[in-house]
């Protein structure tokens, strides 16, 4: 019996700490390093879909951004449209810290995102009030995002309730592409 719960708990502290390897720090050295102020600064497009946690395709969806900063605050305005025809915005404001560091909210957000840079990736994570049908429920968003190169990037969105993911969301953005309309 001692034996092999000594087992499980090397088994644990093994995974503990491979799960603990695995930190943004480690995109360091990696190029092109995510530039915030300087990919989200004008007109950007993106196009994704939101997936089921069973991997079903939910819903897709096209984004028109504006971004602006001045004197370290960035202003982030997100305009969706979904195959649906619904119509969506969110409007980010991020803020520079005297470290060089950001956080940010936004008109749905519940709670301030960190964000994050190691290298080409940036985290952060964030509440909503997600409005499904008549209701709206409480739920997190945690993104990462890498940097393809200066104009591309690829964002994966894992949503979440009480640890259990609900979903995610994948997108790509681009800087200074045409407006993205559903023909």
């Amino acid at each position: 019996m001692i034996k092999v719960l000594c087992q499980r708990l090397a088994v644990v502290a093994v995974a503990v700490f491979a799960l603990g390897s695995c930190t943004p720090a480690n995109y360091d050295h990696l190029e092109p390093r995510f530039d915030i102020e300087g990919f989200f600064n004008g007109e950007l497009h993106a196009y994704g879909i939101v997936r089921s946690r069973g991997g079903e395709l939910m819903r897709r969806f096209k984004v028109n951004l504006l971004g602006t900063w001045e004197e370290g605050v960035g202003t982030l305005d997100e305009q969706f449209l979904y195959d649906d025809g619904e119509r969506a915005q969110r409007v980010w404001t991020f803020v520079k810290d005297g470290d060089g560091n950001f956080s940010g909210t936004a008109n749905d957000t519940l709670s301030t995102a960190i964000l994050r840079v190691s290298g080409p990736e940036l985290t952060l994570n964030y509440n909503i009030l997600l409005d499904v049908g008549d209701s709206s429920y409480e739920v997190r968003f945690d993104d990462w995002i890498y940097a393809i190169d200066n104009d591309r990037v690829i964002n994966v969105s894992e949503i979440s309730k009480f640890g259990l993911t609900l979903g995610e969301v994948i997108l790509v953005m681009e800087r200074g592409h045409q407006p993205l309309t559903f023909d």
